[in-house]
Parts: C-alpha cells; sequence; structure tokens
C-alpha cells in the first residue's frame, strides 16, 4: 500500500512539474502567419524577419521543440561537425517554392548545441 501511495506521489509530482513548461509565445512576433508561410513561398517572413533581432535573446536557450512550436517545421535541417544542428527557415522563396526566382534566398538559422538548445540565430544569403 504504502508503495502505491509513493508511486502516486511521484506521477503527480511529475506530471506537474512536466506540464508547467515556460510559455513560447514571443510579444510583437506573429507565429501563425510565419508558420503559414512555409518555405517563404508568400513573402510574409519577409516583412516578419524584421522582428526577429527584437525577439532573438527570447529564442536562445530555447529546445528544438520549442523552438519548433514558435516558429514552425523547419524549412530545411543542417548538421554539422561536433554535433552541432540547424533549422533553415527561408525568409524569401526557398528551393520548394514554385515560382523560385533567387538562386540564393536570404534565410534564417537556427543553431543547436549538444544538448539540443538555441545558441544562436543568424541570417543568411544562401
Amino acid at each position: 500500500m504504502k508503495d502505491l501511495i509513493a508511486f502516486l506521489l511521484l506521477m503527480a509530482g511529475g506530471t506537474t512539474i512536466f506540464s508547467c513548461s515556460p510559455k513560447t509565445d514571443l510579444e510583437g512576433f506573429d507565429e501563425a502567419a510565419w508558420k503559414e508561410d512555409t518555405g517563404g513561398c508568400s513573402g510574409k517572413r519577409v516583412e516578419l524577419s524584421e522582428s526577429i533581432p527584437g525577439i532573438k535573446e527570447d529564442l536562445m536557450g530555447m529546445g528544438q521543440k520549442e523552438i519548433q512550436s514558435v516558429l514552425g517545421k523547419p524549412d530545411r535541417h543542417e548538421l554539422s561537425r561536433r554535433n552541432r544542428k540547424y533549422f533553415i527557415y527561408y525568409i524569401e522563396a526557398g528551393p520548394a517554392c514554385p515560382a523560385t526566382s533567387d538562386a540564393s534566398p536570404r534565410s534564417l538559422w537556427v543553431g543547436f548545441d549538444a544538448l539540443g538548445r538555441t545558441n544562436e540565430v543568424v541570417f543568411q544569403q544562401n
């Protein structure tokens, strides 16, 4: 009986801890519009990218799942040396867009360390 009570208390405590994750809503950034413009095809991300410098500090330290909840599924993934991973979001029309004219679209690169935490947020011209 004591084991059952201990188990139930442990489960209740664990549920409370994991359900209290920080809110990833970023003030002044239209997450829905960013996510809707997959691959940068409709051009909405160009305007939205102007607010990225203002939320950069909020993005730093977030885990990969938190970044995906804010920015959506990345348009591309990149792995580099030393277990570094990048999520790439096209700001201008990327290669998946029907009428891509720019061979090197501007993009947002979100870099993660070996623990999966954001440690780099930069714009690049691919």
